[in-house]
């Protein structure tokens, strides 16, 4: 596969990737995929291989070829930031750091009952999730607001349209994509869509600062 996402928007893009991971775990089919964006190569491959005037430089899984580029041509082809958030080996994945009890409630529970566990749990969302903690969606506050007039229970007001991450996905995935989205956290499912977990905002502080503050006391060093 030449390139097949590069003409795409992000949205559409990031998207079509998880799909893509999605169906190369069930066909178990031996893909090699040409791509000039590292993200896209850390972010789908198992094994990555780098090229530079048709000779190989370097052969590795992703989490190796980021610990240990093989020369200064690997190193600015991944770019010097990638580096950085490789740089803590104590978190690589997101099941690592999700909390594994976010506050879930079921859609046929009344729009009262929803606000009543938000403020119990000190929220102003809750996933939506059924008997067999299937993710069907989210409710929040302003959703609420806008449609108790209108509504009563949690199913006639749920939104589906949520961003989320499969367990094992790598942590800085998630962070770009937390980051890019402007979102509050991202649900963490299994490959059948039920809830395992979930990552905020809140919880990506402390690697943020480690990567900036990591970078900036190197500096500090060096000069």
């Amino acid at each position: 596969m030449d390139e097949p996402f590069g003409a795409l928007d992000p949205i559409t893009r990031d998207s079509l990737q998880e799909e893509f991971k999605k169906l190369q775990k069930t066909l178990h089919k031996t893909i090699v995929f040409v791509t000039h964006d590292m993200d896209e190569a850390i972010k789908l491959a198992d094994r990555i291989v780098i090229l530079k005037g048709g000779e190989i430089v370097q052969v590795g899984a992703p989490d190796d070829i980021l610990r240990n580029p093989a020369n200064e041509f690997v190193e600015e082809f991944i770019g010097k930031e990638r580096l950085i958030q490789s740089s803590s080996p104590d978190v690589e994945r997101v099941d690592q750091m999700m909390s594994t009890h976010p506050v879930t409630i079921t859609a046929d529970k009344t729009l009262s009952e929803a606000i009543q566990l938000m403020r119990q749990e000190r929220v102003d969302s809750l996933l939506v999730v059924d008997d067999s903690h299937v993710l069907l969606g989210y409710v929040d506050v302003e959703i609420i607001d806008q449609c108790r007039k209108k509504a009563n229970l949690v199913g006639e007001v749920l939104h589906q349209d949520i961003y989320t991450v499969l367990g094992g996905t790598l942590l800085r995935d998630t962070v770009h994509k937390i980051l890019k989205r402007g979102v509050k956290y991202v649900p963490v499912v299994d490959e059948d869509r039920r809830l395992i977990g979930i990552v905020t905002r809140a919880s990506l502080v402390d690697i943020v600062y480690e990567s900036i503050w990591g970078e900036e006391k190197q500096l500090a060093i060096l000069s």
